[in-house]
């Protein structure tokens, strides 16, 4: 019995963290005559903000390489400025053009890239994450998002043999000992 809560205990040890630290995709466009282009991306440990907006000009998504959105967010046209003039009660509005937004939005392990879309869901830019995804797991090499389902499984297989044998060895052992199973 000691034998199998020892083994657990390692088991446990050795399998990755069910939570994990969360992470967020900071991604650069750039906006110039009604034109959005992509500049940057980058994966950084920290939580994204939270867009509470219902409508906005700008819809900014993260997807999966195969199109399924995980995160979807309206944002207000980056290139109107609100100035408050204090002798008036309401704010004024001034157009900028020709300047540079920043979109922060959560990043899971199979998110691929980060795109934005008009009122009406036409798309302005798209950018890939894989070179933003590849520095970041250089960079950390342990987090779980990097590691791929398929590591994982690997770990718990061969965890899963290896308390197989032990337990075959003990159960032999035990028999030649004389002993009942």
């Amino acid at each position: 019995m000691r034998t199998v809560v020892c083994l657990i205990i390692l088991l446990c040890l050795v399998m990755p963290a069910v939570a994990q630290e969360p992470a967020s995709v900071v991604t650069v466009f750039h906006i110039k005559d009604g034109q959005v282009t992509p500049v940057s991306s980058e994966i950084v440990y920290g939580g994204s903000p939270n867009y509470f907006l219902e409508d906005g000009e700008f819809i900014v998504t993260s997807s999966t390489a195969g199109g399924t959105y995980l995160k979807e967010a309206w944002i207000d046209d980056p290139r109107v400025g609100r100035l408050l003039d204090f002798e008036e009660t309401e704010p004024s509005a001034v157009m900028m053009d020709d300047l540079d937004f920043t979109v922060i939005l959560p990043y899971e392990g199979d998110t691929a890239k980060v795109s934005v879309y008009d009122k009406d869901k036409t798309l302005l830019a798209e950018t890939d994450l894989g070179g933003a995804k590849n520095a970041f797991c250089m960079a950390n090499p342990s987090d779980e998002r990097c590691r791929g389902t398929a590591a994982i499984w690997g770990i718990v297989l061969i965890f899963v043999v290896i308390i197989a044998g032990a337990g075959g060895y003990l159960l032999q052992k035990q028999k030649k000992a004389g002993g009942s199973p």
